[in-house]
């Protein structure tokens, strides 16, 4: 039956704002993510994902280190 799976479905419905909350939620979990890859996972343009992480990178401990996107914690 081919098509878009039931999660592909779902992302195709999130906001900016979940997709920018699942995007924080990846990172705090220690995953580091290059635009490419947020590209995937949201479904996202790159320019769109650019300026997200730009602004979630404002106010959160989020860091583009050598291409990756991650979150940097205090220990």
């Amino acid at each position: 039956m081919g098509g878009m799976s039931q999660t592909d479905e779902r992302r195709a419905e999130w906001n900016s704002h979940i997709r920018g909350g699942w995007i924080a939620v990846w990172l705090v979990q220690g995953s580091k993510l290059t635009t490419k890859d947020i590209v995937s996972l949201t479904g996202m343009s790159k320019q769109g994902v650019e300026f997200m992480m730009e602004i979630l990178s404002g106010g959160m401990p989020i860091v583009r280190i050598d291409g990756y996107w991650q979150w940097i914690s205090k220990k």
